[in-house]
């Protein structure tokens, strides 16, 4: 029926930090509109543009988990659509059980609502970039010390 079709509010992240920033700021005070009035009509879709910082999807999916208690939401190419379904007591209690029962008794379940941020362990020349801009650079040094003795060594007979 065409009176219950979803409504979306179009929002597109550019990569422009400022813009996106402002973008997501809006979505997410969108999206706790839609939930505080529980309106099942009303969907949210991004457009992500290929310049859009990656972070910037990540801050999506965690504004969706955050802000919701089941979040129902779908990536496909570069756009995210996001609605909201209203969710009964019984399903919400067997759906919390569920969650509990993941995140306390198996880390590698296929599902798990928590996202994980793993730090890449780097080389040891790698992580000091100082260290590994100078041994980069190690032959300029030499020149300039080589100029240095020899300017050293011209001015000392000279006198």
């Amino acid at each position: 029926m065409p009176e219950n079709k979803r409504k979306y509010i179009n929002y597109e992240l550019t990569g422009n930090i400022s813009n996106d920033r402002a973008t997501l700021d809006s979505f997410n005070l969108k999206l706790l509109n839609i939930v505080k009035n529980k309106d099942t009509k009303t969907g949210l879709h991004i457009n992500i543009k290929d310049s859009a910082k990656y972070i910037s999807m990540i801050e999506i999916i965690d504004i969706c988990n955050k802000d919701t208690f089941w979040p129902r939401y779908l990536f496909y190419d570069n756009e995210f659509w996001y609605s909201h379904r209203e969710w009964n007591d019984s399903i919400k209690k067997i759906i919390t059980e569920r969650r509990l029962k993941l995140k306390y008794h198996s880390i590698n379940e296929y599902w798990s609502s928590d996202v994980v941020y793993i730090k890449p362990e780097l080389p040891f020349w790698e992580n000091n970039s100082f260290l590994s801009n100078s041994l980069i650079l190690w032959p300029f040094f030499f020149i300039y010390i080589l100029f240095l003795i020899i300017s050293l060594y011209y001015f000392k007979n000279k006198l």
